[in-house]
């Protein structure tokens, strides 16, 4: 663990390759307040992403619910978010293969597709539809001490 921000509730973690990645913390984890700069956490993180057309008359939205353990004992922690955002079609470039989006909080967002599978259904997608999106991230930590020198 390379830094510690306890009022934002943040620490900055550094991999084998030396790159940095600065993580929230949530609250229910009892171990965030034990942790010292020099610890080492072994983490394992997943995430995936699924798309699928709104019913008709779906309005954009945007719903989150997380779930985790605690860690203690040096036993692992864990901790899942998954976030669905429903956002309406706004255009699609289909040559370029990007489509805009308007969300629940009236922003715009370009996106370009890269899979093919979805690429080839971008010809179908109208102004107008709602796309769900539904994020989830999963998080396993365990926390070792660090190495005295």
């Amino acid at each position: 663990m390379s830094g510690i921000d306890r009022g934002k509730r943040t620490v900055t973690l550094t991999n084998a390759d030396g790159d940095r990645n600065t993580m929230n913390v949530p609250s229910d984890v009892k171990a965030y307040e034990t942790l010292k700069v020099g610890d080492r956490v072994d983490v394992d993180y997943r995430e995936s992403i699924g798309v699928s057309l709104a019913p008709t008359g779906s309005k954009p939205s945007i719903t989150e619910r997380t779930s985790g353990t605690h860690m203690s004992g040096g036993k692992p922690g864990t901790a899942t978010r998954e976030t669905t955002i429903s956002a309406e079609v706004v255009t699609v470039d289909v040559p370029n293969n990007k489509v805009t989006f308007v969300g629940p909080k009236g922003n715009h967002k370009t996106v370009t597709v890269a899979d093919p599978t979805i690429q080839k259904k971008l010809p179908n997608l109208k102004p107008g539809q709602v796309v769900q999106f539904t994020y989830t991230e999963a998080i396993a930590a365990s926390i070792r001490p660090a190495v005295s020198k």
